[in-house]
């Protein structure tokens, strides 16, 4: 998946986010073939983000001690 490909899904994330499409949210993104999960953090200023820093990891299993919070998507 090229660097725009992750851009269009980021940006397909947020406009469902925004309009509260929790199922669609939650699709997964594939990164040459692999699923990927990603965590944005964002800086907000007068309503604009004016930063982003965005990290992307593997699937994995949680921990045992802390299963008991796990919800599994997709």
């Amino acid at each position: 998946m090229q660097e725009e490909d992750i851009r269009k899904a980021l940006d397909m994330h947020w406009h469902v986010s925004a309009v509260g499409d929790a199922n669609a949210e939650h699709d997964i993104i594939t990164y040459e073939g692999r699923a990927t999960y990603t965590v944005s953090i964002m800086e907000f200023h007068d309503g604009k983000v004016v930063h982003e820093t965005q990290y992307f990891a593997d699937p994995f299993e949680a921990p045992a001690w802390r299963q008991q919070w796990v919800e599994r998507v997709g």
